[in-house]
């Protein structure tokens, strides 16, 4: 079963960190999203850089990400991966393609 969730949250650099024990934050860990898509994250531009992005991946224990300034598409599964991904209007906008090696399965998000 794919599930498939989309949440808001400002402000992410500011909350987020490898001892941050928030109620949220453990809930985002825990939980059995097979694909998350956050939004408004508040990062100064040009956006999380590529070590801060490894340190959220391995926090909220992603096998593949896709992280602006913005907006994140984070894949949790780890039979599915981003095989394409583009982001438009500033990194507001998020499109990928995601493939599962373990099912014909391939979809298009858009966050």
């Amino acid at each position: 079963t794919l599930n498939v969730r989309g949440m808001r949250k400002q402000h992410l650099q500011r909350n987020i960190g490898p001892n941050n024990q928030s109620n949220f934050y453990t809930w985002l860990r825990q939980t059995d999203s097979s694909i998350l898509a956050l939004q408004e994250l508040g990062f100064d531009p040009p956006g999380p850089t590529a070590i801060q992005q490894q340190t959220f991946n391995q926090i909220l224990k992603c096998n593949d990400a896709v992280w602006t300034g913005h907006c994140a598409l984070l894949i949790r599964d780890p039979s599915l991966s981003i095989t394409s991904s583009s982001t438009f209007l500033n990194g507001r906008v998020i499109t990928a393609s995601v493939k599962s090696s373990s099912s014909p399965f391939e979809a298009t998000f858009c966050v």
